[in-house]
Protein backbone atom coordinates (compact mmCIF):
# COMPACT_ATOMS: atom_id res chain seq x y z
CA UNK A 1 0.00 0.00 0.00
CA UNK A 2 1.44 3.24 -0.63
CA UNK A 3 2.28 5.54 2.30
CA UNK A 4 0.46 8.87 1.23
CA UNK A 5 -2.76 9.39 3.10
CA UNK A 6 -4.75 12.68 1.89
CA UNK A 7 -5.06 15.05 4.12
CA UNK A 8 -8.01 17.24 5.16
CA UNK A 9 -7.18 20.21 2.95
CA UNK A 10 -6.39 18.02 0.36
CA UNK A 11 -2.74 17.78 0.21
CA UNK A 12 -1.03 14.43 1.30
CA UNK A 13 0.69 13.26 4.27
CA UNK A 14 3.58 11.23 3.94
CA UNK A 15 3.51 9.02 6.29
CA UNK A 16 6.44 6.88 5.52
CA UNK A 17 8.39 10.72 6.04
CA UNK A 18 6.85 11.21 8.90
CA UNK A 19 8.40 7.97 10.93
CA UNK A 20 12.16 9.29 10.41
CA UNK A 21 10.49 11.80 12.35
CA UNK A 22 9.52 9.84 15.62
CA UNK A 23 11.81 7.21 17.83
CA UNK A 24 12.53 3.79 17.63
CA UNK A 25 9.71 2.90 19.88
CA UNK A 26 7.16 4.12 17.94
CA UNK A 27 8.21 2.79 14.61
CA UNK A 28 5.71 -0.41 14.80
CA UNK A 29 3.01 1.42 15.62
CA UNK A 30 3.77 3.65 12.43
CA UNK A 31 4.63 0.80 10.33
CA UNK A 32 0.73 -0.51 11.00
CA UNK A 33 -0.39 3.11 9.33
CA UNK A 34 2.05 2.89 6.00
CA UNK A 35 2.37 -0.87 5.51
CA UNK A 36 -0.71 -2.56 6.77
CA UNK A 37 -0.99 -6.11 6.38
CA UNK A 38 -3.06 -7.08 3.15
CA UNK A 39 -3.73 -11.02 4.13
CA UNK A 40 -7.18 -12.46 4.76
CA UNK A 41 -9.01 -11.09 2.24
CA UNK A 42 -9.23 -8.58 -1.01
CA UNK A 43 -6.85 -5.46 -0.44
CA UNK A 44 -9.08 -2.61 0.39
CA UNK A 45 -8.41 0.55 -2.16
CA UNK A 46 -5.98 2.75 -1.55
CA UNK A 47 -7.95 5.30 0.64
CA UNK A 48 -7.99 8.98 -0.05
CA UNK A 49 -8.57 10.53 3.10
CA UNK A 50 -10.11 8.74 5.86
CA UNK A 51 -10.56 5.52 8.69
CA UNK A 52 -13.28 3.39 9.91
CA UNK A 53 -16.70 5.90 9.93
CA UNK A 54 -19.89 5.31 11.80
CA UNK A 55 -22.99 5.62 9.04
CA UNK A 56 -26.24 3.94 9.60
CA UNK A 57 -28.07 1.79 6.51
CA UNK A 58 -30.84 4.44 6.83
CA UNK A 59 -28.84 6.96 5.79
CA UNK A 60 -27.55 5.66 2.26
CA UNK A 61 -28.34 3.20 -0.75
CA UNK A 62 -26.35 1.84 -3.45
CA UNK A 63 -26.64 0.28 -6.71
CA UNK A 64 -24.58 -1.98 -9.06
CA UNK A 65 -23.99 -1.69 -12.70
CA UNK A 66 -22.41 -3.90 -15.29
CA UNK A 67 -21.62 -3.42 -18.93
CA UNK A 68 -23.81 -1.56 -21.44
CA UNK A 69 -25.55 0.15 -18.12
CA UNK A 70 -27.08 -3.29 -16.74
CA UNK A 71 -28.53 -2.59 -12.92
CA UNK A 72 -27.26 -5.88 -11.58
CA UNK A 73 -28.33 -5.05 -7.64
CA UNK A 74 -29.95 -1.88 -5.96
CA UNK A 75 -31.37 -2.42 -2.60
CA UNK A 76 -35.07 -1.50 -1.58
CA UNK A 77 -34.43 1.68 -0.95
CA UNK A 78 -32.30 3.10 -3.70
CA UNK A 79 -35.29 2.54 -6.34
CA UNK A 80 -37.43 3.81 -3.50
CA UNK A 81 -35.60 6.96 -3.60
CA UNK A 82 -34.66 7.25 -7.39
CA UNK A 83 -37.34 5.00 -9.24
CA UNK A 84 -35.54 4.36 -12.64
CA UNK A 85 -31.88 5.82 -12.33
CA UNK A 86 -31.34 5.17 -16.05
CA UNK A 87 -34.71 7.58 -16.90
CA UNK A 88 -32.81 10.14 -15.93
CA UNK A 89 -29.66 11.87 -17.71
CA UNK A 90 -27.94 13.16 -15.05
CA UNK A 91 -27.85 9.42 -13.50
CA UNK A 92 -26.42 8.25 -16.86
CA UNK A 93 -23.84 10.84 -17.13
CA UNK A 94 -21.97 10.01 -13.89
CA UNK A 95 -22.52 6.36 -14.36
CA UNK A 96 -20.52 6.33 -17.93
CA UNK A 97 -17.58 8.59 -15.98
CA UNK A 98 -17.79 5.99 -13.10
CA UNK A 99 -17.57 2.89 -16.00
CA UNK A 100 -14.52 4.61 -16.65
CA UNK A 101 -12.73 4.93 -13.74
CA UNK A 102 -13.46 8.10 -12.79
CA UNK A 103 -15.69 8.94 -9.16
CA UNK A 104 -18.05 12.26 -9.19
CA UNK A 105 -20.60 13.36 -6.99
CA UNK A 106 -23.83 15.17 -8.27
CA UNK A 107 -27.44 16.17 -7.40
CA UNK A 108 -30.06 14.00 -8.58
CA UNK A 109 -33.68 15.14 -8.93
CA UNK A 110 -36.34 13.02 -7.06
CA UNK A 111 -39.68 11.68 -8.27
CA UNK A 112 -41.09 13.91 -5.29
CA UNK A 113 -39.33 17.14 -7.03
CA UNK A 114 -36.70 16.84 -4.16
CA UNK A 115 -32.91 16.44 -4.79
CA UNK A 116 -30.44 13.69 -3.55
CA UNK A 117 -26.87 13.61 -3.07
CA UNK A 118 -25.36 11.08 -4.99
CA UNK A 119 -21.66 9.83 -6.19
CA UNK A 120 -21.03 7.14 -9.00
CA UNK A 121 -17.54 5.36 -8.50
CA UNK A 122 -15.69 2.21 -10.08
CA UNK A 123 -16.85 -1.17 -8.62
CA UNK A 124 -13.14 -1.94 -7.11
CA UNK A 125 -13.48 1.87 -5.50
CA UNK A 126 -16.58 0.78 -4.17
CA UNK A 127 -15.96 -2.27 -2.60
CA UNK A 128 -13.12 -1.10 0.16
CA UNK A 129 -15.74 1.57 1.37
CA UNK A 130 -19.55 -0.29 0.76
CA UNK A 131 -20.78 -2.80 2.99
CA UNK A 132 -22.79 -5.60 2.29
CA UNK A 133 -22.18 -5.81 -1.07
CA UNK A 134 -18.74 -7.39 -1.59
CA UNK A 135 -20.01 -9.97 -3.58
CA UNK A 136 -21.94 -7.83 -6.02
CA UNK A 137 -18.98 -5.85 -6.47
CA UNK A 138 -16.37 -8.64 -6.56
CA UNK A 139 -18.76 -9.87 -9.43
CA UNK A 140 -16.08 -9.34 -13.04
CA UNK A 141 -19.22 -8.05 -14.34
CA UNK A 142 -19.73 -5.06 -12.11
CA UNK A 143 -18.42 -1.72 -13.66
CA UNK A 144 -19.63 0.89 -11.28
CA UNK A 145 -21.56 1.38 -8.35
CA UNK A 146 -24.04 4.51 -7.45
CA UNK A 147 -24.40 5.27 -3.52
CA UNK A 148 -27.20 7.80 -2.53
CA UNK A 149 -26.93 10.05 0.32
CA UNK A 150 -29.97 11.23 1.75
CA UNK A 151 -30.40 10.59 5.91
CA UNK A 152 -32.86 13.38 5.90
CA UNK A 153 -35.24 10.95 3.90
CA UNK A 154 -34.85 8.71 6.94
CA UNK A 155 -37.98 9.16 9.42
CA UNK A 156 -35.66 7.17 11.87
CA UNK A 157 -33.45 9.18 11.61
CA UNK A 158 -35.16 12.68 12.21
CA UNK A 159 -36.63 11.01 14.75
CA UNK A 160 -33.43 9.97 16.27
CA UNK A 161 -32.01 12.86 16.23
CA UNK A 162 -35.01 14.87 17.85
CA UNK A 163 -35.18 12.25 20.54
CA UNK A 164 -31.15 13.69 21.33
CA UNK A 165 -31.87 17.30 21.65
CA UNK A 166 -34.72 16.16 24.20
CA UNK A 167 -37.55 17.49 21.56
CA UNK A 168 -41.03 16.42 22.33
CA UNK A 169 -42.81 14.09 20.07
CA UNK A 170 -45.16 17.04 18.29
CA UNK A 171 -41.48 18.83 18.40
CA UNK A 172 -40.26 16.20 16.46
CA UNK A 173 -42.88 15.90 14.10
CA UNK A 174 -42.92 19.02 13.25
CA UNK A 175 -39.20 18.97 12.53
CA UNK A 176 -39.68 16.19 10.51
CA UNK A 177 -42.87 17.94 8.77
CA UNK A 178 -40.30 21.47 7.94
CA UNK A 179 -37.86 19.15 6.30
CA UNK A 180 -40.49 18.81 3.44
CA UNK A 181 -42.78 21.66 4.22
CA UNK A 182 -42.06 25.10 2.15
CA UNK A 183 -44.00 27.16 4.99
CA UNK A 184 -44.55 26.39 9.30
CA UNK A 185 -48.50 26.47 7.72
CA UNK A 186 -48.25 24.40 5.19
CA UNK A 187 -46.26 21.81 8.27
CA UNK A 188 -48.71 22.56 10.70
CA UNK A 189 -51.38 21.94 8.33
CA UNK A 190 -50.34 18.18 7.65
CA UNK A 191 -49.33 17.45 11.27
CA UNK A 192 -53.50 18.80 11.90
CA UNK A 193 -52.23 21.26 14.48
CA UNK A 194 -52.96 24.89 14.92
CA UNK A 195 -50.42 27.88 13.39
CA UNK A 196 -50.19 29.24 17.18
CA UNK A 197 -49.54 25.57 18.36
CA UNK A 198 -47.06 24.72 15.73
CA UNK A 199 -45.20 27.91 15.95
CA UNK A 200 -44.82 27.55 20.10
CA UNK A 201 -43.71 24.15 19.87
CA UNK A 202 -40.79 25.40 17.18
CA UNK A 203 -39.55 28.37 19.46
CA UNK A 204 -39.34 25.12 22.32
CA UNK A 205 -37.52 23.45 19.77
CA UNK A 206 -35.38 26.15 19.09
CA UNK A 207 -34.40 27.13 22.56
CA UNK A 208 -33.44 23.23 23.25
CA UNK A 209 -31.22 23.04 20.47
CA UNK A 210 -29.71 26.59 20.94
CA UNK A 211 -30.69 28.34 17.97
CA UNK A 212 -33.07 31.44 16.69
CA UNK A 213 -33.98 30.70 13.38
CA UNK A 214 -35.72 27.78 11.85
CA UNK A 215 -33.31 27.40 9.32
CA UNK A 216 -30.59 26.66 11.69
CA UNK A 217 -32.64 24.74 13.79
CA UNK A 218 -32.61 22.54 10.98
CA UNK A 219 -29.11 22.68 10.10
CA UNK A 220 -28.12 21.18 13.54
CA UNK A 221 -30.72 18.11 12.86
CA UNK A 222 -29.24 17.63 9.72
CA UNK A 223 -25.62 17.76 10.86
CA UNK A 224 -26.80 15.04 13.43
CA UNK A 225 -28.18 12.62 11.40
CA UNK A 226 -25.33 13.18 8.60
CA UNK A 227 -23.01 13.01 11.70
CA UNK A 228 -21.13 16.16 10.79
CA UNK A 229 -19.15 17.36 13.25
CA UNK A 230 -16.98 19.68 10.82
CA UNK A 231 -19.36 21.25 8.43
CA UNK A 232 -17.65 22.69 5.29
CA UNK A 233 -16.45 26.20 5.69
CA UNK A 234 -15.15 26.71 2.47
CA UNK A 235 -16.01 25.56 -1.19
CA UNK A 236 -12.94 23.64 -1.74
CA UNK A 237 -14.17 21.10 0.69
CA UNK A 238 -16.94 19.91 -1.04
CA UNK A 239 -17.38 17.28 -3.58
CA UNK A 240 -16.78 19.25 -7.40
CA UNK A 241 -20.16 19.70 -8.82
CA UNK A 242 -20.05 20.78 -12.61
CA UNK A 243 -23.51 22.82 -12.00
CA UNK A 244 -21.49 25.31 -10.11
CA UNK A 245 -19.47 27.90 -10.92
CA UNK A 246 -16.04 28.54 -7.98
CA UNK A 247 -18.05 32.21 -7.29
CA UNK A 248 -21.58 30.16 -6.93
CA UNK A 249 -19.92 27.43 -4.42
CA UNK A 250 -18.62 30.68 -2.34
CA UNK A 251 -22.05 32.26 -1.91
CA UNK A 252 -23.55 28.54 -1.63
CA UNK A 253 -21.69 27.71 1.60
CA UNK A 254 -22.47 30.89 3.21
CA UNK A 255 -25.68 30.95 2.78
CA UNK A 256 -25.82 26.91 3.81
CA UNK A 257 -24.02 27.96 6.90
CA UNK A 258 -27.10 29.79 7.99
CA UNK A 259 -25.49 33.56 6.93
CA UNK A 260 -28.38 36.18 5.54
CA UNK A 261 -27.53 37.39 1.77
CA UNK A 262 -26.61 40.97 3.67
CA UNK A 263 -24.28 38.76 5.98
CA UNK A 264 -22.52 36.90 3.12
CA UNK A 265 -21.99 40.01 0.78
CA UNK A 266 -19.91 41.36 3.50
CA UNK A 267 -17.99 38.03 4.14
CA UNK A 268 -17.54 38.05 0.91
CA UNK A 269 -16.48 41.38 -0.25
CA UNK A 270 -19.58 41.48 -2.13
CA UNK A 271 -22.73 43.51 -3.47
CA UNK A 272 -25.55 42.27 -1.78
CA UNK A 273 -27.22 42.48 -5.58
CA UNK A 274 -24.52 40.10 -6.80
CA UNK A 275 -25.28 37.35 -3.85
CA UNK A 276 -29.26 37.64 -4.16
CA UNK A 277 -28.67 37.16 -7.92
CA UNK A 278 -26.34 34.24 -7.44
CA UNK A 279 -28.60 32.84 -5.26
CA UNK A 280 -31.38 32.77 -7.34
CA UNK A 281 -29.20 30.99 -10.14
CA UNK A 282 -27.88 28.46 -7.04
CA UNK A 283 -31.53 27.54 -6.59
CA UNK A 284 -32.69 26.89 -10.10
CA UNK A 285 -28.55 25.19 -10.93
CA UNK A 286 -29.26 22.84 -8.20
CA UNK A 287 -33.36 22.08 -8.21
CA UNK A 288 -33.83 23.65 -4.76
CA UNK A 289 -35.83 26.71 -3.35
CA UNK A 290 -35.23 27.67 0.02
CA UNK A 291 -32.21 27.81 2.05
CA UNK A 292 -33.08 25.38 4.28
CA UNK A 293 -32.75 23.02 1.50
CA UNK A 294 -29.13 24.17 0.53
CA UNK A 295 -27.90 23.53 3.95
CA UNK A 296 -29.49 19.92 3.69
CA UNK A 297 -27.76 20.12 0.35
CA UNK A 298 -24.13 21.34 1.11
CA UNK A 299 -24.17 19.42 4.05
CA UNK A 300 -24.97 15.84 2.71
CA UNK A 301 -22.37 16.19 -0.49
CA UNK A 302 -19.79 17.45 2.12
CA UNK A 303 -20.72 13.83 4.39
CA UNK A 304 -21.28 11.81 1.05
CA UNK A 305 -17.27 12.69 0.20
CA UNK A 306 -16.39 12.16 3.75
CA UNK A 307 -18.10 8.88 3.41
CA UNK A 308 -16.58 7.67 0.08
CA UNK A 309 -13.35 8.77 0.91
CA UNK A 310 -13.23 6.34 3.78
CA UNK A 311 -10.68 2.83 3.61
CA UNK A 312 -14.31 1.32 5.66
CA UNK A 313 -17.89 2.12 6.27
CA UNK A 314 -18.63 0.33 9.19
CA UNK A 315 -22.29 0.77 9.79
CA UNK A 316 -23.35 1.49 13.47
CA UNK A 317 -26.27 -0.58 15.06
CA UNK A 318 -27.02 -0.52 18.82
CA UNK A 319 -26.13 -2.69 21.20
CA UNK A 320 -27.33 -3.60 24.10
CA UNK A 321 -26.69 -1.41 27.10
CA UNK A 322 -25.36 1.64 24.78
CA UNK A 323 -27.44 4.14 26.40
CA UNK A 324 -29.08 7.07 24.91
CA UNK A 325 -27.29 10.03 22.55
CA UNK A 326 -27.87 13.06 24.10
CA UNK A 327 -27.24 16.46 22.29
CA UNK A 328 -27.25 19.75 24.30
CA UNK A 329 -26.61 23.86 23.42
CA UNK A 330 -23.94 24.89 25.66
CA UNK A 331 -22.27 28.48 25.35
CA UNK A 332 -22.63 30.41 21.72
CA UNK A 333 -24.60 27.74 20.55
CA UNK A 334 -22.13 24.91 20.62
CA UNK A 335 -23.37 21.22 20.65
CA UNK A 336 -22.52 19.33 23.56
CA UNK A 337 -22.73 15.41 22.91
CA UNK A 338 -22.93 12.62 25.99
CA UNK A 339 -24.30 8.99 26.24
CA UNK A 340 -26.86 8.81 29.03
CA UNK A 341 -26.87 5.33 30.93
CA UNK A 342 -29.73 6.93 33.14
CA UNK A 343 -32.16 6.66 35.58
CA UNK A 344 -32.97 10.01 35.49
CA UNK A 345 -33.64 9.66 38.96
CA UNK A 346 -30.10 8.31 39.80
CA UNK A 347 -27.12 10.21 41.16
CA UNK A 348 -25.02 12.16 37.92
CA UNK A 349 -21.83 10.54 37.53
CA UNK A 350 -19.80 11.97 34.86
CA UNK A 351 -17.16 8.82 33.57
CA UNK A 352 -14.80 10.49 31.26
CA UNK A 353 -13.21 8.74 28.25
CA UNK A 354 -9.26 8.48 28.04
CA UNK A 355 -7.04 9.53 24.83
CA UNK A 356 -9.78 7.78 22.54
CA UNK A 357 -11.80 5.11 23.86
CA UNK A 358 -14.62 5.21 26.77
CA UNK A 359 -16.80 7.25 24.23
CA UNK A 360 -19.18 3.87 25.77
CA UNK A 361 -19.09 2.71 29.40
CA UNK A 362 -17.97 -0.54 29.63
CA UNK A 363 -21.56 -2.49 30.85
CA UNK A 364 -19.67 -4.25 33.94
CA UNK A 365 -19.43 -0.56 35.07
CA UNK A 366 -22.72 1.16 33.73
CA UNK A 367 -24.11 -1.97 36.06
CA UNK A 368 -22.34 -1.64 38.98
CA UNK A 369 -22.64 1.94 39.28
CA UNK A 370 -26.74 2.19 38.26
CA UNK A 371 -27.11 -0.39 41.35
CA UNK A 372 -25.43 1.70 43.53
CA UNK A 373 -27.81 4.51 42.78
CA UNK A 374 -26.12 6.36 40.12
CA UNK A 375 -26.72 7.94 36.41
CA UNK A 376 -23.87 7.16 34.39
CA UNK A 377 -23.04 9.67 32.05
CA UNK A 378 -20.57 9.97 29.41
CA UNK A 379 -20.10 13.61 28.07
CA UNK A 380 -17.69 13.89 25.04
CA UNK A 381 -15.06 16.34 25.23
CA UNK A 382 -14.57 19.20 22.76
CA UNK A 383 -14.06 18.12 19.27
CA UNK A 384 -14.27 14.13 20.19
CA UNK A 385 -17.80 12.61 18.85
CA UNK A 386 -20.10 14.84 18.04
CA UNK A 387 -19.16 17.70 20.28
CA UNK A 388 -18.30 20.91 18.72
CA UNK A 389 -15.31 21.73 18.45
CA UNK A 390 -13.90 24.39 21.43
CA UNK A 391 -13.29 27.76 19.55
CA UNK A 392 -11.29 29.56 22.81
CA UNK A 393 -9.28 27.85 25.98
CA UNK A 394 -9.86 24.01 25.34
CA UNK A 395 -9.94 23.10 29.16
CA UNK A 396 -12.47 26.06 30.27
CA UNK A 397 -14.77 24.71 27.34
CA UNK A 398 -14.45 21.10 28.46
CA UNK A 399 -15.40 21.85 32.13
CA UNK A 400 -17.96 24.69 31.25
CA UNK A 401 -19.46 21.85 29.02
CA UNK A 402 -19.90 19.68 31.98
CA UNK A 403 -21.75 22.47 33.90
CA UNK A 404 -24.10 23.00 30.64
CA UNK A 405 -24.94 18.99 30.99
CA UNK A 406 -25.38 19.71 34.72
CA UNK A 407 -27.67 22.43 33.84
CA UNK A 408 -29.84 20.31 31.38
CA UNK A 409 -29.95 17.88 33.59
CA UNK A 410 -31.00 20.13 36.53
CA UNK A 411 -28.70 18.54 38.72
CA UNK A 412 -27.19 20.74 41.24
CA UNK A 413 -24.04 18.43 41.36
CA UNK A 414 -22.11 15.54 40.11
CA UNK A 415 -19.42 12.37 40.57
CA UNK A 416 -16.81 12.46 38.03
CA UNK A 417 -14.23 9.48 37.15
CA UNK A 418 -12.01 10.80 35.05
CA UNK A 419 -9.03 8.67 33.05
CA UNK A 420 -6.00 9.21 31.78
CA UNK A 421 -5.79 12.12 29.34
CA UNK A 422 -9.19 13.54 30.73
CA UNK A 423 -7.09 15.38 34.19
CA UNK A 424 -6.91 18.02 32.97
CA UNK A 425 -10.47 18.76 32.03
CA UNK A 426 -11.50 17.04 34.83
CA UNK A 427 -9.86 19.30 37.15
CA UNK A 428 -10.81 22.54 35.36
CA UNK A 429 -13.82 21.55 36.13
CA UNK A 430 -12.90 21.20 39.60
CA UNK A 431 -11.86 24.33 39.51
CA UNK A 432 -14.06 26.62 37.72
CA UNK A 433 -17.20 25.22 39.42
CA UNK A 434 -16.43 23.71 42.27
CA UNK A 435 -19.54 23.81 44.01
CA UNK A 436 -21.43 21.42 41.64
CA UNK A 437 -18.41 18.50 42.01
CA UNK A 438 -19.41 15.60 44.60
CA UNK A 439 -16.87 13.89 44.25
CA UNK A 440 -13.57 12.90 41.91
CA UNK A 441 -11.62 9.59 41.55
CA UNK A 442 -8.83 10.13 38.85
CA UNK A 443 -8.09 6.77 36.98
CA UNK A 444 -4.42 6.45 36.17
CA UNK A 445 -4.45 10.43 35.69
CA UNK A 446 -1.75 11.90 33.13
CA UNK A 447 1.20 13.81 35.13
CA UNK A 448 1.54 17.54 34.27
CA UNK A 449 4.90 18.35 31.88
CA UNK A 450 6.80 19.11 34.61
CA UNK A 451 6.51 15.77 35.89
CA UNK A 452 7.66 13.16 33.43
CA UNK A 453 6.86 9.86 33.74
CA UNK A 454 10.23 8.00 35.42
CA UNK A 455 9.36 4.32 33.53
CA UNK A 456 7.89 4.31 30.24
CA UNK A 457 6.45 0.78 30.47
CA UNK A 458 3.70 1.18 27.24
CA UNK A 459 3.27 2.60 24.24
CA UNK A 460 1.00 4.97 25.23
CA UNK A 461 3.34 6.16 27.69
CA UNK A 462 6.28 6.44 24.76
CA UNK A 463 3.55 8.04 22.81
CA UNK A 464 2.95 10.95 25.13
CA UNK A 465 6.53 11.40 26.46
CA UNK A 466 7.98 12.00 22.64
CA UNK A 467 4.73 14.12 22.19
CA UNK A 468 5.12 16.11 24.60
CA UNK A 469 8.43 17.07 23.89
CA UNK A 470 7.78 17.78 20.08
CA UNK A 471 4.70 19.65 19.88
CA UNK A 472 4.84 20.52 16.54
CA UNK A 473 4.15 16.70 15.80
CA UNK A 474 1.19 16.36 17.17
CA UNK A 475 -1.05 17.41 14.81
CA UNK A 476 0.39 15.39 12.65
CA UNK A 477 0.29 12.17 14.09
CA UNK A 478 -2.96 12.22 15.46
CA UNK A 479 -4.47 12.55 11.76
CA UNK A 480 -2.15 10.41 10.39
CA UNK A 481 -3.49 7.66 13.00
CA UNK A 482 -7.19 9.21 12.64
CA UNK A 483 -6.94 8.43 8.39
CA UNK A 484 -6.07 5.03 9.50
CA UNK A 485 -8.81 4.52 11.52
CA UNK A 486 -10.09 1.52 10.15
CA UNK A 487 -11.49 -1.70 12.24
CA UNK A 488 -8.39 -4.11 10.71
CA UNK A 489 -6.15 -1.77 11.99
CA UNK A 490 -7.36 -1.26 15.44
CA UNK A 491 -7.41 -4.71 16.02
CA UNK A 492 -3.12 -4.52 15.87
CA UNK A 493 -2.94 -1.66 16.89
CA UNK A 494 -4.70 -2.47 20.32
CA UNK A 495 -2.24 -5.87 20.19
CA UNK A 496 0.70 -3.47 20.62
CA UNK A 497 -1.55 -0.89 22.53
CA UNK A 498 -2.34 -3.58 25.53
CA UNK A 499 0.18 -5.89 25.93
CA UNK A 500 2.02 -4.95 29.07
CA UNK A 501 0.04 -5.87 31.86
CA UNK A 502 -1.96 -9.34 31.30
CA UNK A 503 -4.73 -8.18 33.13
CA UNK A 504 -4.94 -6.22 29.40
CA UNK A 505 -4.28 -9.23 27.12
CA UNK A 506 -6.49 -11.44 28.61
CA UNK A 507 -8.98 -8.68 28.05
CA UNK A 508 -8.14 -7.24 25.13
CA UNK A 509 -8.53 -10.78 23.79
CA UNK A 510 -12.30 -11.45 24.43
CA UNK A 511 -14.20 -10.15 21.12
CA UNK A 512 -16.91 -8.31 22.61
CA UNK A 513 -14.18 -5.85 24.27
CA UNK A 514 -12.16 -5.55 20.67
CA UNK A 515 -15.15 -4.45 19.31
CA UNK A 516 -16.07 -2.25 21.85
CA UNK A 517 -13.22 -0.12 21.90
CA UNK A 518 -12.95 -0.40 17.89
CA UNK A 519 -16.23 1.27 18.15
CA UNK A 520 -15.10 3.79 20.73
CA UNK A 521 -11.77 4.79 18.63
CA UNK A 522 -14.45 5.29 15.46
CA UNK A 523 -16.74 7.03 17.09
CA UNK A 524 -14.44 9.61 19.23
CA UNK A 525 -11.76 10.40 17.02
CA UNK A 526 -12.85 8.91 13.00
CA UNK A 527 -13.97 12.22 11.95
CA UNK A 528 -11.56 14.62 13.57
CA UNK A 529 -8.75 14.50 15.09
CA UNK A 530 -9.10 18.20 16.65
CA UNK A 531 -9.86 17.37 19.92
CA UNK A 532 -7.11 15.04 20.94
CA UNK A 533 -4.56 17.43 19.60
CA UNK A 534 -6.06 20.38 21.66
CA UNK A 535 -6.16 18.25 24.66
CA UNK A 536 -2.61 17.23 23.98
CA UNK A 537 -1.35 20.72 23.41
CA UNK A 538 -2.40 21.63 26.16
CA UNK A 539 -0.72 19.42 28.21
CA UNK A 540 2.31 20.30 26.04
CA UNK A 541 1.83 24.14 26.43
CA UNK A 542 2.47 23.60 30.10
CA UNK A 543 -0.83 22.08 32.33
CA UNK A 544 -0.25 22.49 36.00
CA UNK A 545 -3.01 20.97 38.36
CA UNK A 546 -4.54 23.83 39.74
CA UNK A 547 -3.46 25.27 43.39
CA UNK A 548 -5.89 24.18 45.91
CA UNK A 549 -8.01 22.45 44.10
CA UNK A 550 -7.56 19.15 45.16
CA UNK A 551 -8.87 18.48 48.62
CA UNK A 552 -10.66 15.65 50.31
CA UNK A 553 -13.38 15.03 47.70
CA UNK A 554 -10.35 13.83 45.36
CA UNK A 555 -9.37 10.35 45.07
CA UNK A 556 -6.42 8.23 43.07
CA UNK A 557 -6.84 4.78 41.73
CA UNK A 558 -3.90 3.61 40.25
CA UNK A 559 -3.12 0.61 38.54
CA UNK A 560 -0.02 -1.43 40.22
CA UNK A 561 1.06 -2.51 36.50
CA UNK A 562 1.63 0.72 35.66
CA UNK A 563 3.21 3.09 37.65
CA UNK A 564 6.65 3.36 39.27
CA UNK A 565 7.36 5.06 42.55
CA UNK A 566 8.58 7.89 41.11
CA UNK A 567 5.47 8.56 39.40
CA UNK A 568 3.41 8.06 42.44
CA UNK A 569 5.92 10.16 44.78
CA UNK A 570 4.40 13.48 42.43
CA UNK A 571 1.09 12.20 43.11
CA UNK A 572 1.47 11.72 46.45
CA UNK A 573 3.19 15.59 46.93
CA UNK A 574 -0.47 16.90 46.02
CA UNK A 575 -1.73 15.40 49.08
CA UNK A 576 -4.31 13.39 46.99
CA UNK A 577 -5.38 10.41 48.47
CA UNK A 578 -4.17 7.03 46.77
CA UNK A 579 -5.71 3.58 45.70
CA UNK A 580 -3.85 0.89 44.03
CA UNK A 581 -5.48 -1.67 41.94
CA UNK A 582 -3.90 -5.01 41.75
CA UNK A 583 -3.25 -6.53 38.49
CA UNK A 584 -4.68 -3.36 36.69
CA UNK A 585 -3.44 -1.87 33.53
CA UNK A 586 -5.31 0.44 30.91
CA UNK A 587 -8.63 -1.80 30.99
CA UNK A 588 -9.23 -1.28 34.45
CA UNK A 589 -12.72 0.21 33.64
CA UNK A 590 -13.18 -3.30 32.06
CA UNK A 591 -11.29 -5.64 34.81
CA UNK A 592 -11.73 -3.73 37.96
CA UNK A 593 -15.15 -2.05 37.75
CA UNK A 594 -16.04 -3.48 41.03
CA UNK A 595 -12.91 -1.99 42.82
CA UNK A 596 -14.02 1.41 41.15
CA UNK A 597 -17.31 1.41 42.09
CA UNK A 598 -16.13 0.96 45.82
CA UNK A 599 -13.75 3.83 45.49
CA UNK A 600 -16.67 5.86 43.93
Amino acid sequence: MNSVIGTSAGGSLDVGRLRTEFEPELQDLLSIVSDPPTAGGPAPAEPQGGGGVLSTPQAWSVAVYGAGRTLRHADARFTGWLADPSARTACLKLLDLARHGETRFGLIEMPDDGVIAICAAPAAAALAWTPGLTTQLSDPDAEAALVAFAPSRSVDLVRSAADAFGLTPLEARLVEALLQAPTLQVAADRLGVGRETAKEALANAMRKVGVERTTQLLSRIIDLISGAIEPATTAAELPPLSELTPAEARIAMALARGETAEAASRGLGLSIHTVKSHRKTIFSKLGINRARDLNRVMVELQELRRLTARAEVRPEAAQPGDGRLRVIAADAGRRVAMIDYGPASGRPIMVSHGLATGLRIAPALVEGLQRQGYRPLAPQRPGFGLTDIATGDYLATAADDMAAILDRLGAPRATVLAREGATAAAMAFGERHSDRLERAVLLNPRLPLDRPPADHPTIGDHISRFLMHNPRLIGTFFEALRRQSRSDLLHIMFQRVYAHAPADQACAARPEVRDHLVRDVQGLVARTSAGVTAEHLAYADGWRIPAGVIDARWHMAYSDQLWSEADLAAWRATGIAMDPLEGAGLLAQFTHAEALIALI
